[in-house]
């Protein structure tokens, strides 16, 4: 690494990286959206004027801001601006409405939302039962009806703010303090809000430069969305701490995806393994895949014998060695290797964080042995801070510090971990993940539904598809067209079950639980495939 990346490196607050850039090289490209490339003064000088607004609104120190805005230059803009009031900055789900955004909203405390025209929709269905909100921040033209929808709030234009010419002094915190909240889903109750410092932020930056994932000469690039943390932790950090030109696609298209990349110079991508497989299984040459300019992906997850098929076709590595969460975005990371083996492994822990496996009684397993992953910080903040409220049921999750995952792992004899299965009850779909409880509680306010449990079934694109089984009120059949347009307008996109079985009882066991092993080995069964019948989303509508 240069001076200037070993130099910021060093710095553990991501507003002085973004100034330490500013100040050296301030007409290096930052970052790309759908629009043009804004430089590092650019973003600094935008952000600073957002600040001294959200000032002028009331927003200070620990107040909670709220960004429903996809991958456009104003989300980048709003963190930043959020971090120098000392304000948490809490990035939701473009997706999310109903009851899985009020939660959100109203879980965190949100004092202020910050939200483009679908997320203004989404936001006035549920503004009348959030007991904290005040301020909006409109990313896009306000109409009259945006202000009659959220009466008894403070609507203001986010141009107004970030365009205008002002002075303004940051609020200095410490690199330990909270910098955002993010809610991960839950698995056995409502979604967790994890707690995340600067200083964890910006050491997410490290293992990427550490083992070659990412260099200094890079332009970087993904389509994942900046309110998830793979986004931040995997594209913004770097991107933040080498003064790497990053671009964050607004929308992933099979048939363009090498052309546009190619065409901003792009060297190091990073996206979910079903968007690689879907590359893959492109049949047509796609254009620019011959010439184009990567020279690595990071996929995850994809099967070894896909990983050499898509550098066979394509000459770009494939790396997908890397286990974690949002509580911990890098557990382990390896390097590229050639070997199908190893293609298996996560790699090795990184540094900072200590990693165990252990069994059912709370003691470690030996290694080749199937245990719990377990990880706590061993220097600095590796890791989250915590969930947010710390509620009862969380504190089992923690002994001495050590987080359990609730994912299942397997050390080999180099020391390198292996994801064997998740623990918790959670599917994983189109790249989000989905919590079955939420889902469920979900299902069951739709009428004459008595019970409900939902499970994963296998996906050709690699990860789940969802399957609802169903016990309805007796005398009652399924009205499909219905139960489809109530998910559509209580669902995010990804959370719409693609199977529906209606049984006439669900597997219990002596204690009353449903035994979803019994439903996961019957699998898709006898459900109707909605999306063979013509009940799905199109990407079009999958925001309102």
């Amino acid at each position: 690494m240069n001076i200037d990346t070993d130099t910021v490196l060093k710095i553990d607050r991501s507003y002085d990286r973004l100034m330490w850039w500013a100040e050296h090289f301030p007409r290096r490209p930052f970052f790309k959206c759908s629009a043009d490339w804004l430089d590092f003064e650019s973003v600094a000088t935008k952000s600073g004027n957002l600040a001294a607004g959200l000032r002028e609104c009331g927003i200070g120190k620990k107040d909670r801001v709220a960004l429903i805005i996809p991958n456009r230059e104003e989300i980048i803009i709003s963190y930043f601006a959020v971090w120098q009031l000392g304000a948490i900055a809490v990035p939701m789900n473009t997706y999310l409405r109903g009851e899985f955004l009020r939660f959100q909203l109203e879980d965190s405390g949100a004092k202020a939302v910050i939200a483009d025209d679908a997320g203004m929709r989404s936001l006035a269905a549920v503004s009348d039962r959030l007991s904290n909100l005040r301020t909006i921040l409109h990313v896009d033209p306000i109409a009259d009806q945006d202000r009659l929808e959220l009466k008894g709030l403070s609507v203001s234009a986010f141009g107004d703010l970030a365009d205008r010419e002002v002075d303004f002094t940051p609020l200095l915190t410490a690199p330990s303090d909270i910098v955002s909240i993010l809610y991960t889903s839950g698995t056995t109750g409502m979604p967790k809000g994890c707690m995340i410092s600067d200083e964890y932020l910006c050491a997410r930056a490290n293992p990427w430069f550490e083992n070659g994932w990412i260099t200094e000469e890079d332009k970087i690039s993904t389509p994942m969305p900046l309110f998830h943390g793979g986004a931040l932790a995997c594209i913004f950090a770097p991107s933040l701490a080498a003064g790497l030109s990053a671009w964050y696609d607004d929308g992933f298209s099979v048939r363009s995806f090498f052309k546009e990349t190619t065409r901003e110079g792009i060297t190091f991508s990073f996206f979910p393994g079903p968007m690689g497989k879907a590359l893959l299984d492109h049949e047509e040459p796609l254009e620019c895949e011959n010439e184009n300019s990567l020279e690595r992906v990071g996929l995850n997850p994809m099967r070894p014998e896909a990983q050499v098929a898509f550098e066979k076709r394509f000459g770009v590595k494939v790396i997908t060695r890397v286990y974690g969460q949002t509580e911990c975005v890098q557990v382990a990371i390896g390097r590229w290797s050639d070997q199908l083996e190893d293609r298996q492994n996560s790699g090795k822990p990184v540094s900072g964080l200590q990693v165990e496996l252990i069994g059912d009684d709370g003691s470690p397993v030996s290694p080749g042995q199937d245990g719990e992953i377990v990880i706590r910080s061993s220097q600095g903040s590796a890791m989250f801070s915590g969930y947010w409220k710390g509620s009862t049921g969380d504190v089992k999750r923690f002994t001495d510090n050590w987080h359990h995952t609730g994912d299942l792992g397997r050390l080999n004899s180099n020391g390198e971990l292996k994801f064997v299965d998740r623990k918790k009850d959670c599917m994983r779909r189109r790249g989000e993940n989905v919590s079955a409880f939420e889902l469920e509680q979900t299902l069951l306010m739709f009428e004459h539904i008595e019970a409900v449990a939902v499970h994963a079934v296998p996906s050709d694109l690699g990860e789940d598809e969802i399957k609802a089984c169903l016990v309805l009120e007796e005398g009652w059949e399924l009205d499909l067209p219905s139960l489809f347009n109530y998910c559509r307008a209580a669902l995010p996109y990804f959370a719409i079950p693609r199977y529906v079985e209606v049984m006439s009882q669900l597997p219990i066991n002596a204690t009353g639980r449903v035994m979803k092993t019994t439903l996961r080995e019957i699998g898709i069964g006898d459900a109707i495939d909605l999306e063979e019948m013509g009940f799905f989303i199109s990407k079009s509508e999958r925001r309102g």
